[in-house]
């Protein structure tokens, strides 16, 4: 499974005891969620997924874990105030008011049009199929320059 957490990063917050959710599956169901709700919440401004070293992201995801599991066992009192707190930070991001920092303690910069890159393979790529007629389709050459490398 995909997260951007390990279950001792998620347990530094939370107390995992308390909760009463193993282990287990705080690691294949509720860091999965927290990732995938981080990528659907940041996908527009963002390249995702992002790399293992930001800071922002492992926040942000461990956060949405937790009011998953709020949402389905606990108190709704709280969860609304982890839901406010985390579309507050979300929102904030988004419209380049908050950046998003690496473990390193860097921030991620912006574009001329306020989209954000965060390491991408592809990122340079024109896409495979555009929107041309099937006959005038053409597939970006340095794709396949760096696929032929990666073969050999």
């Amino acid at each position: 499974m995909t997260t951007y957490a390990t279950v001792d990063q998620f347990a530094a917050y939370y107390n995992v005891e308390a909760i009463g959710i193993n282990s287990s599956e705080i690691a294949n169901v509720w860091l999965p969620y927290g990732w995938m709700r981080v990528n659907e919440r940041l996908s527009k401004s963002y390249t995702t997924p992002f790399s293992s070293n930001n800071a922002t992201a492992r926040d942000l995801s461990i956060h949405f874990a937790y009011l998953g599991i709020l949402l389905r066992t606990r108190n709704i009192e709280d969860s609304k105030e982890l839901k406010e707190d985390l579309d507050s930070r979300i929102d904030a991001i988004n419209k380049n008011n908050a950046s998003m920092v690496l473990d390193d303690g860097a921030e991620l910069q912006g574009s001329d049009n306020n989209l954000f890159t965060a390491y991408s393979s592809t990122g340079d790529y024109k896409p495979t199929f555009d929107m041309r007629d099937d006959i005038y389709q053409r597939v970006d050459p340095d794709l396949l320059d760096d696929l032929w490398s990666e073969d050999t």
